[in-house]
């Protein structure tokens, strides 16, 4: 599974998954970036859906809930995953993140819960982005997933008296990460949701990085 294997000097990224002339390929290089550019109000629509034969193992809860989850393959759109930005300067390259313990319909996974975003966002990452980035320059960021997502909504409904179950777009919302510590945020992340026990259905996340040529 293609992954994050940066330091916290440049934020480089080791593996790329390429689409060339409609096939994938799956490259191991090193590509300098110049940051990052997160959503903190993930879209359903950058879910990944198209079909990529790339199998992990995920962990499922059976009917028998005294028994430990037991370990599946799946294909990677089927784990619980959501995109969580793109690279600066090349944001045809994608990065999702991929929740191989975090419970998926058995019929298809389709989007994070609300719930799922607010405990990742507030309890995980934006406290992390906090500890490594300086006040002056998170006083631009979200506070929490609720006011992202409105702030998503909010554009929506300008100028509009009444907002209708007919008017459902959202605003891709993205806030640049200078690349020095997102090697060392994403260790945080590890070990956040590793030693945790109220957010351990976020452990051992995975990256998934593509691009398309």
């Amino acid at each position: 599974m293609p992954n994050s294997g940066s330091g916290s000097d440049s934020g480089s990224i080791l593996y790329l998954f390429v689409y060339i002339k409609k096939k994938p390929k799956l490259l191991f290089l090193k590509l300098p970036v110049q940051g990052f550019w997160y959503q903190p109000a993930p879209q359903i629509r950058r879910n990944m859906t198209n079909d990529i034969h790339i199998e992990t193992t995920m962990f499922q809860q059976g009917d028998d809930p005294a028994q430990p989850p037991r370990p599946v393959r799946a294909i990677i759109r089927d784990v619980s995953h959501f995109l969580l930005g793109r690279v600066e300067g090349s944001h045809d390259i994608t990065i999702h993140v991929l929740f191989l313990h975090l419970d998926a319909d058995q019929d298809g996974f389709i989007s994070l819960t609300d719930h799922d975003y607010t405990r990742w966002f507030d309890k995980i990452f934006h406290p992390i982005i906090y500890c490594h980035y300086t006040a002056h320059y998170t006083q631009h960021l979200p506070a929490s997933f609720r006011q992202a997502f409105f702030d998503s909504k909010a554009h929506q409904v300008k100028g509009r008296q009444i907002d209708t179950a007919s008017y459902q777009s959202q605003l891709a919302l993205g806030y640049h990460l200078q690349p020095q510590h997102l090697g060392q945020v994403w260790n945080n992340v590890i070990e956040t949701s590793r030693t945790r026990a109220d957010l351990a259905d976020f452990r051992e996340p995975q990256l998934f990085v593509s691009a398309k040529d």
